[in-house]
């Protein structure tokens, strides 16, 4: 195939329209011409991906992640509650309600088996967000919390390491 601009050997299918805005049709353009086009008065990747967003939302597709308590519906637009999810977000505003710190929390939901979506342990903020009904804490009720964390004794504390024995060590 022969570039459309200076008939060499064409190596490249260029949208002449960028697909993020709809574009389907190519043209055959070598690799120097090619770059010369994506060199010049090319749309930034930021205004590509605003675009590429656009066309989604007209077209009634999701876009966004999904939060942690729901799923997306059968439609694959709408989201609905997962019932499972909003069985441990339940759990967590429970264990908070008794007083537990969000570290606390994350480690008895880990010694109940209770996992993330990637399988992995929560992380304090994950169950900040779930207990916070939508409100972060602020920073005072941060720091007062990494306060009592601090001051737990060591065996009372649920971030406090480990026996030795427990990690293989030998004493």
């Amino acid at each position: 195939m022969k570039c459309f601009d200076c008939g060499e050997e064409a190596y490249h299918n260029h949208h002449v329209v960028p697909r993020s805005l709809g574009g389907t049709a190519t043209v055959p353009l070598c690799a120097s011409c090619h770059g010369k086009i994506h060199g010049r008065d090319m749309l930034l990747g930021k205004e590509l991906c605003k675009a590429a967003l656009g066309v989604k939302k007209a077209r009634g597709e999701r876009v966004g992640g999904v939060p942690y308590g729901f799923k997306v519906a059968a439609d694959g637009v709408h989201l609905v509650a997962d019932e499972a999810e909003q069985a441990v977000i339940a759990r967590a505003r429970e264990l908070r309600a008794t007083g537990m710190t969000l570290r606390m929390i994350v480690r008895k939901l880990e010694l109940e088996g209770v996992r993330a979506r990637n399988s992995k342990a929560f992380a304090a903020t994950q169950i900040n967000r779930m207990v916070a009904d939508g409100k972060p804490l602020g920073l005072a009720q941060v720091a007062k919390i990494v306060r009592a964390d601090a001051q737990a004794p060591p065996s009372q504390s649920p971030t406090a390491p480990a026996s030795p024995a427990s990690h293989g060590a030998t004493t």
